[in-house]
């Protein structure tokens, strides 16, 4: 087991859900949701364009996005550590000083605050110009229908104290542009940097052994994945009022992203045990085969014995052999389809309602 403490990594967004007494993510995050929206409620009052607000739906749309979001980031952070601790790390890496010198350096990095909030802030940015030039250029490519729809009412852009209707969309904007961000960097670097490190690191366990104990990732992800597309859904159903091909681009790319997510961890780790897989089909048919010579040139009393022997070395090889090194089995693989195609049937269904 490796001597890793949660405490010793913490992000901003962890820094923030410390400063509560009660530490359960959803009632925090409930909290700042509900505050961040009374405080561009009050900032409308000041301003009198209240009704404005009040009816935007997107504005309602980003308040729950932020809790949403929120909520997974702080339960996947500890649920991350919980099971880096579990984790069947050989007996032999987990004493090596410069191995946990180079886990710890891999963690650090994804809970880096620099390179978090540096991401963060970039994203927003990018996240602010791209949205302004939508609202404004309402860019037509091809026909009437295949156009880039305003994100927000053109209300906000126009009439009286346009100063605070600006200074509450940067207040609504600013903390989705930051935990997108950070939950984005988080999520590539534990893809490509801390999954590829974990995987050469295993026990010296049977593959099969190994596939059983590597299934609580296989769990966290297929959880992060059902709120990734538990997500697109609810956005797809307020954002998409037609069936057009710019729709249909958006959710079939926010869907490909959430199964890649998935897919690539177990991708990673199926191949880790492959060569494992080899190795040790390797030693074992060496065995066999020295085995089997003392067996057909020698005649004593051990040779039953070493028949036994052979034959027990031999269910097992076929046992090995035969096992999957897949981590994801049928039932898995139906619930993440299953929840993945959920956007697109509650789009159709949408559209169906709206036709009726």
């Amino acid at each position: 087991m490796i001597n890793i403490e949660e405490q010793n990594f913490r992000t901003w967004l962890d820094k923030y859900f410390d400063l509560f007494p009660k530490k359960n993510p959803i009632i925090i995050s409930l909290i700042t949701g509900l505050g961040i929206y009374s405080l561009g409620l009050i900032i409308s009052i000041i301003g009198r364009f209240t009704w404005l607000y009040v009816r935007t739906y997107q504005i309602y749309l980003i308040i729950f996005g932020i809790i949403w979001v929120a909520s997974w980031m702080r339960w996947g952070h500890i649920e991350f550590f919980r099971i880096v601790k579990d984790y069947p790390f050989s007996l032999e890496d987990s004493k090596k000083g410069n191995f946990i010198a180079v886990l710890t350096a891999k963690l650090k990095l994804a809970t880096s605050h620099r390179l978090l909030l540096t991401a963060s802030i970039l994203l927003t940015l990018s996240f602010y110009l791209c949205i302004i030039g939508f609202w404004f250029l309402e860019v037509k490519f091809i026909g009437t229908k295949f156009y880039i729809p305003t994100f927000i009412s053109q209300e906000w852009f126009c009439g009286r104290f346009l100063i605070l209707k600006a200074v509450t969309l940067l207040l609504l904007s600013t903390p989705v542009g930051f935990l997108i961000g950070t939950s984005g960097t988080q999520i590539v670097i534990y893809n490509f940097n801390i999954l590829n490190l974990l995987s050469r690191h295993f026990d010296s366990g049977l593959p099969f052994v190994l596939t059983q104990k590597l299934k609580t990732i296989t769990r966290l992800n297929l959880r992060t994945a059902y709120s990734w597309f538990g997500g697109v859904t609810i956005a797809a159903i307020a954002l998409c009022k037609t069936l057009t091909p710019l729709a249909w681009s958006y959710i079939i790319v926010f869907i490909v992203l959430g199964l890649v997510h998935f897919f690539f961890p177990q991708i990673i780790f199926h191949h880790a045990l492959e060569k494992k897989k080899t190795r040790i089909l390797k030693e074992m048919g060496t065995k066999c085969e020295g085995l089997f010579r003392k067996v057909r040139q020698m005649s004593d009393i051990n040779e039953s014995q070493r028949i036994q022997h052979l034959c027990n070395l031999s269910l097992i090889y076929k046992t090995i052999e035969d096992s999957s090194t897949w981590i994801l089995d049928f039932k898995i693989f139906s619930k993440l389809i299953t929840s993945s195609i959920t956007p697109i049937v509650a789009l159709f269904v949408k559209m169906l309602i709206i036709q009726l």
